[in-house]
């Protein structure tokens, strides 16, 4: 930027560009996309025919399709699975394909180019080529500074598959120990693309791994850089705390991995790399940068570098990253491969990425109210588990949320399913639900979905739901620094809210005080009944006073196959860009014919006269206020709506639910 102002936007093609990096000649910047997503995409539950595993073609809603959902058709208590969607991915071809190979194209209408990395250049400020297939969630850069040649660090996620647990009822269908690969891709001069796994080592067969498999893995590598003579490649991986250091001719062999040929940062050499580094604070001039790399310790602590002198192997200290404290699971109890994380779903605190059908292992009953229950079908939740308050474990795809702004808002889950578990029930009379009891009953995760045998004790899942929940939202980027709405922004809250058009019940205009109306309302799903009817808010309860923004932890029937949990709205502007959706029962027309390429396979679906999430719980108050149902209307109207108070962005009673 000169003077403040840019030199130029480039645009490319991706969701939220992260690492960046420059050609060893200064003639290109690459830049990677960090949530460059993997080509799979959910497809609704309204679409696959009866039955299960079906592979006979019927015709629903006019639209052919290949067959029905995937099975089993029941838990392995023998209780009815619900109607679900299912997670289709990319072929080299274009199709649409799911886990029995069936083609899904003709209600899939869009694409998805799996463009990953991209190639600008540093001259002209334009992108001259971009590359495809480097990962699911791509974290850096690095280039080698002799050969040219790009690394680039990522994680590769499994969600075209199912299930946690053993694998023991469906045999051998399991993610547990196994949801994504830990990996460094290669970029070659001759632009060819090389996938290297870090951790080749593991047998994914054997769970939990044997002892001292977890030693020799890194885990969510994060940062990378490369020695000044392009031998040696560095690997910060984050979520086992350790820096991997790698021999770059092991990446052009197809051998890049961690395990015992490779060296590690040691606990042993930690004393000796605090005292180098508080005596020398920064590299010296003209010597080679890498071999004096900088730790960070936890907060308050004095910084720490790696010291290696030419006659000394590689060491370095291994302690927990930034924030980080060792009373907490992450850092004390590592997953049994430490390579298999949260992360893999969540792969920062803010962020989210993609769709995965991952079923419990058991059912649940949620004594949380349910608006509208009274008028869901026999058939709610698979019609075996005890109307719409029995959670089915094999809830089908779903979309990942945030892990920001869980505090206040009650049982977690896409559908509320942590409402009972190991540490108890949750047995609040009205909201606000018990949000540290639902975090804690995650607990079974650790070994039913990422393999960790034992469980943790109940002092480490305390430390670790105290660290979470003080996870916060950031204020909203969208709204203006002054707080102040548009007038684009204001009509979508006072549509939200209920304070546009007339009272649905009386028929008389709304009359609203401080921003709520003082009678019914207008009830956006236009129904004008009570109890049947509801305005936006009246499901998507906006009180910051009470730290409800978006939801106050309560579910609700959707006229869909399963009960849902009403979903937080406060992150909604992240999720914009879903389109290409077929023309089913409760998605407006507008947008069902194929959009071509798209950048987003999961998210928020908008139209004229509505917003409609794919894959997850779905707000179902319309956006007329918008003025229209592009992305940047939308975005208005979330921000004015959703978003709620600037003032308090910082506490404790921020947004979000899991």
């Amino acid at each position: 930027m000169l003077g403040g102002q840019p030199l130029a936007i480039v645009t490319l093609f991706g969701d939220t560009p992260r690492g960046l990096a420059v050609s060893p000649d200064r003639s290109k910047v690459y830049a990677a996309i960090f949530h460059s997503g993997n080509q799979t995409a959910p497809v609704s539950a309204a679409l696959p025919c009866p039955g299960f595993d079906s592979d006979m073609p019927c015709t629903v809603m006019g639209q052919t399709v290949p067959g029905s959902q995937l099975g089993p058709p029941t838990n392995h208590a023998k209780i009815a699975a619900p109607k679900v969607g299912l997670i289709v991915k990319q072929d080299a071809a274009g199709a649409w394909r799911d886990a029995r190979n069936r083609d899904w194209s003709a209600v899939t209408e869009f694409q998805l180019p799996d463009q990953d990395v991209f190639a600008i250049d540093a001259a002209s400020l334009t992108p001259t080529q971009s590359f495809q297939h480097v990962g699911t969630t791509l974290f850096n850069l690095a280039v080698n500074p002799k050969t040219g040649v790009v690394y680039v660090s990522n994680t590769d996620a499994r969600n075209d598959l199912r299930f946690e647990g053993p694998g023991t009822f469906v045999p051998g269908v399991t993610l547990q120990g196994h949801l994504a690969e830990a990996r460094i891709t290669v970029i070659g001069s001759d632009s060819s693309v090389k996938p290297r796994h870090l951790n080749k080592h593991i047998n994914y067969a054997t769970r939990p791994a044997p002892a001292g498999v977890k030693d020799h893995s890194l885990s969510t590598p994060v940062d990378l850089a490369v020695s000044a003579d392009g031998a040696t490649l560095y690997v910060a991986a984050f979520g086992s705390s350790k820096v991997g250091v790698l021999p770059n001719r092991r990446a052009r062999d197809r051998h890049l991995r961690s395990g015992r040929r490779e060296r590690r940062i040691h606990p042993g050499h930690r004393r000796r790399a605090e005292r180098r580094g508080a005596r020398r604070p920064r590299p010296p001039a003209g010597r080679d940068p890498v071999r004096r790399r900088r730790v960070a310790g936890r907060r308050g602590e004095p910084r720490r570098y790696l010291a290696r002198q030419a006659d000394q192997p590689r060491a370095g200290a291994d302690h927990p990253p930034a924030g980080c404290s060792c009373t907490t699971p992450r850092c004390r109890r590592p997953t049994a491969r430490r390579r298999a994380r949260a992360a893999t779903c969540s792969a920062t605190p803010t962020t989210w990425c993609g769709t995965w059908g991952i079923p419990t292992a058991t059912s649940s009953r949620t004594p949380v109210p349910i608006k509208l229950g009274f008028a869901s079908p026999g058939t709610i939740n698979g019609g075996g588990t005890g109307g719409p308050a029995g959670l089915h474990p094999m809830k089908g795809p779903m979309a990942t949320q945030t892990l920001r702004g869980m505090v206040n808002h009650g049982a977690m889950h896409w559908r509320g399913d942590r409402v009972d578990g190991l540490f108890g029930r949750d047995t609040s009379a009205g909201p606000p639900y018990n949000a540290e009891l639902a975090f804690k009953n995650f607990i079974v995760a650790f070994d039913g979905l990422l393999g960790n045998g034992a469980a943790f004790s109940s002092g480490d899942m305390q430390a670790f739901a105290g660290f979470a929940l003080a996870i916060v939202m950031p204020p909203n980027p969208v709204r203006g620094l002054d707080n102040a709405l548009t007038v684009a922004q204001q009509h979508g809250r006072d549509f939200f809210m209920g304070c546009a058009g007339v009272d649905s019940s009386t028929g008389d205009p709304v009359t609203c005080l401080e921003g709520r109306p003082t009678g019914a309302g207008h009830f956006a799903d236009g129904v004008g009944i009570d109890q049947l009817g509801f305005r936006c808010e009246g499901c998507h309860v906006l009180r910051p006073e009470l730290g409800f923004f978006g939801t106050d932890g309560e579910m609700s029937f959707e006229a869909l196959p399963q009960t849902v949990k009403v979903p937080q709205l406060r992150n909604l502007y992240t999720k914009v860009g879903m389109f290409g959706m077929p023309a089913i029962p409760g998605d407006n027309p507008g947008n069902n014919v194929n959009q071509g390429p798209r950048s987003a396979a999961a998210g928020s679906s908008t139209t004229a006269r509505s917003t409609r999430c794919s894959g997850s719980s779905r707000p179902r108050c319309s956006t007329r206020g918008a003025g229209s149902g592009s992305p940047a209307a939308i975005r208005s109207a979330a921000t004015s709506s959703s978003s709620c108070s600037r003032s308090t962005p910082t506490s404790r009673r921020s947004s979000g639910s899991r």
